[in-house]
């Protein structure tokens, strides 16, 4: 379900890698309600300039709707809580979920995950 419309491919990618990070904060809760501590999540994230932007929000104002979200972000990995880091398209593993692979970059992204053949 689409939340919101982005007006460039930059403002899609850092609204999902807001979401992301809401859902990794949530597991990480979880799992701190079962016992097992964990510091800082990585969010991991292969464009470039959404990590640009969401290291130098204090200095864009080109993108005021989504303001509140990429606050939400800052705040979270000020707080050391989670962290944006970018990713090289050769190793984002979520391509394998995402997009159709010839079997190479498929097994590469197997192995990133650390999933293996039965």
């Amino acid at each position: 379900m689409q939340i919101v419309v982005t007006l460039s491919t930059t403002e899609a990618e850092l609204i999902a890698a807001v979401e992301a990070a809401k859902e990794a904060l949530y597991l990480k809760r979880l799992l701190c309600d079962l016992g097992f501590e964990h510091d800082s999540v990585d969010v991991q994230c292969d464009s470039q300039s959404a990590v640009h932007l969401e290291e130098n929000l204090a200095f864009s104002s080109r993108i005021k709707r989504t303001e509140v979200r990429e606050s939400f972000l800052v705040a979270m990995d000020e707080d050391k809580q989670v962290c944006l880091r970018k990713v090289h398209t050769m190793d984002n593993a979520a391509d394998m979920f995402t997009k159709t692979l010839l079997i190479g970059k498929f097994e590469h992204c197997s192995n990133l995950i650390h999933l293996e053949r039965c």
